[in-house]
């Protein structure tokens, strides 16, 4: 008897041993590309893991309980990033790197989706409201709820509709205000859209105008040029530094030209910053750029434009 009950303690001992268990899983981020070999691993670790690594703000994991099996290699942050969030209902902010590929900057988590509707409605969608007190409604919510009700649109009359979107414009929360941009501009409300973000690029409010320059130079690029050109001087670095990224990636001659302008600004920052702008549109502007800037009577620009020119001359397609 004692015999029998040694043999089976010694079985409950040594049985948790023989399960293996999950490895842990690996995530890269090189050379702007994600890959991620996960098996059954919390989805809020591997979103934070993400996260941390490739600088994207994540918000709204604290309800994110699911765990997951994936693999992905080598794919665009964007994409890896959909395909993490497949079953969750999320917005997804992105910018516009010089190269032209969207590069995500906030992503929200709203809530699991529910597998019978692909539209998820909030209470108030149950019942007729007027615009007035829906808009009232969204202004009283966090910007997350803010963002979330702009996503379920669709369902409301257009007036609602219209009039929710106008409200959004005014918010003092520069995602919820990206967001209305680009739903305006979807639905076809591009002299709306081009109105109230050329009001916006004359705020008084520097955050204001550093949104309505980046959506303008999006939605709008064949007219951006003149306004991104005269932002290039505005008093807030940060409004400057939008003005410049955004004609360094318009495939355009005049914004180019409108750069090359600013190579001969009174203002030295303004000249860097123009070094640095016409340096992405290809080699051969940027090495005419930086034989420019070669001549400039200040120091800092003429070190700029030596620093450029090595550059050019040791990368794999130089300009020689």
């Amino acid at each position: 008897m004692t015999q029998r009950l040694l043999r089976a303690f010694f079985f409950i001992l040594v049985f948790p041993v023989s399960v293996a268990a999950d490895p842990l899983p690996v995530i890269e981020w090189r050379d702007q590309r994600l890959s991620i070999a996960a098996k059954n691993s919390p989805l809020a670790d591997l979103l934070r893991t993400v996260a941390q690594q490739t600088g994207v703000e994540v918000q709204g994991l604290e309800g994110v309980q699911e765990v997951v099996s994936i693999q992905l290699f080598r794919v665009p942050l964007q994409t890896g990033l959909q395909h993490l969030l497949s079953s969750f209902n999320h917005l997804m902010l992105t910018r516009t790197t010089p190269n032209g590929e969207a590069c995500p900057t906030l992503i929200l988590v709203l809530g699991r989706k529910r597998p019978t509707e692909s539209h998820p409605r909030d209470d108030l969608d149950e019942t007729p409201l007027l615009a007035a007190p829906r808009v009232q409604w969204l202004q009283k919510q966090n910007p997350n709820q803010r963002l979330a009700a702009l996503q379920q649109l669709d369902p409301l009359p257009a007036t609602q509709r219209s009039a929710l979107l106008k409200a959004a414009l005014q918010d003092t929360d520069p995602s919820v205000r990206q967001v209305a941009y680009r739903l305006l501009y979807e639905q076809g409300e591009k002299e709306t859209l081009a109105a109230a973000l050329k009001q916006e690029a004359r705020s008084s409010d520097s955050e204001r105008r550093q949104t309505a320059l980046e959506a303008f130079g999006e939605f709008f690029p064949t007219e951006a040029t003149e306004l991104l050109l005269q932002a290039t001087t505005d008093e807030h670095p940060d409004v400057r530094s939008t003005a410049f990224a955004q004609l360094s990636h318009l495939d355009l001659p005049e914004a180019e030209q409108a750069l090359r302008t600013q190579l001969a600004h009174p203002d030295r920052e303004v000249r860097l910053l123009a070094v640095e702008a016409l340096a992405a549109r290809g080699a051969q502007v940027a090495r005419e750029a930086a034989l420019t800037a070669l001549a400039d009577s200040d120091e800092l620009v003429r070190g700029k434009g030596a620093n450029l020119l090595q550059e050019l001359q040791i990368s794999v397609g130089g300009v020689q």
